[in-house]
């Protein structure tokens, strides 16, 4: 059983906003910045169907809008920014809906693995590529960050080279500072330019010793606090086995790390926050919201 959660009264009680259909886990969720009452889940079923779910009302009714074989392991969904209620989701392509309109693929970004947007509407996406098609087993494959600023209609610039390929999550805390992880990247990466190139980043090791020492830990997702960006939140869940995730917290934009009080006793699977301050977990037993953050853990 998964679910959604919510907190009203400022303390350490979630309240839930929904469960997740019998036989599947929530594995995203994302809140739409430009209104915090559409909101997308993403979970997956146990037999390995990717589904995409939306609300229009903050979490309180859900309907399936997409189904989808997951190919990657690495499905993401996201909202643009700056353009309104208009979601983007990428599991080895990339597909857009407009508008709560069906989902129609982006056909610039064919084959990407990972996207998402910057704080200023830019589009990014991951693409690995070989000198023969299909690729040969012993082919040198090559990783490109391709980047439009026309809503993927055209491409502006090309990277090669790019530091990983699955980039499931990135979040800016302005338009040139952007955090990212993924499953083949470093513990955490940082760019400086807007996402245009990154580099591993964990100043005082301090994330590093959380992941590693005991269970080894990989971040899952991460947000950053849209009125406090040196607020960061990471979702930390065992490499091997199930269960066991949990929030991590930054109050200092990454130079120190501690833990986050989650729903007790539930294993964390996915963090959004919109800009109304409200802090949303999907956990193995549900979503649920937090409102009022005014006791997060100090740095440990």
């Amino acid at each position: 059983m998964s679910a959604v959660f919510r907190s009203v009264d400022g303390d350490h009680d979630w309240e839930m906003l929904a469960q997740a259909p019998s036989g599947e886990t929530i594995r995203q969720i994302a809140i739409d910045p430009t209104g915090s009452e559409r909101m997308l889940a993403l979970t997956i079923s146990d037999l390995d169907d990717v589904r995409v779910y939306r609300s229009n009302d903050g979490g309180e009714t859900w309907r399936l809008t997409r189904t989808h074989l997951a190919t990657t392991g690495t499905e993401r969904i996201f909202f643009d920014p700056t353009q309104s209620d208009t979601a983007f989701f990428v599991s080895y392509g990339l597909l857009r809906a407009i508008d709560d309109g069906p989902w129609t693929e982006v056909g610039i970004a064919i084959g990407a693995r990972s996207a998402w947007s910057s704080s200023d509407g830019g589009l990014f996406w991951t693409r690995e590529f070989c000198y023969h098609i299909p690729c040969y087993p012993l082919d040198e494959r090559f990783r490109s960050l391709f980047v439009s600023n026309d809503a993927g209609r055209t491409v502006v610039d090309e990277t090669f080279d790019a530091p990983c390929l699955a980039l499931e999550s990135v979040a800016y805390a302005d338009a040139l500072t952007a955090y990212g992880a993924g499953l083949d990247c470093p513990d955490l990466l940082r760019s400086t330019d807007g996402g245009r190139t990154w580099e591993s980043w964990d100043p005082s090791l301090d994330l590093r010793s959380l992941l590693h020492d005991g269970v080894e830990r990989r971040i899952k997702q991460l947000v950053v606090d849209p009125r406090r960006p040196a607020t960061l939140y990471v979702v930390a869940t065992r490499v091997e086995g199930p269960g066991d995730g949990e929030i991590l917290v930054s109050l200092d934009a990454g130079e120190s790390w501690g833990d986050f009080d989650g729903p007790d006793g539930l294993s964390v699977t996915a963090v959004a926050l919109d800009a109304s301050d409200e802090l949303v977990v999907g956990t193995t037993n549900g979503v649920f919201s937090f409102v009022n953050r005014t006791r997060l853990l100090p740095p440990r």
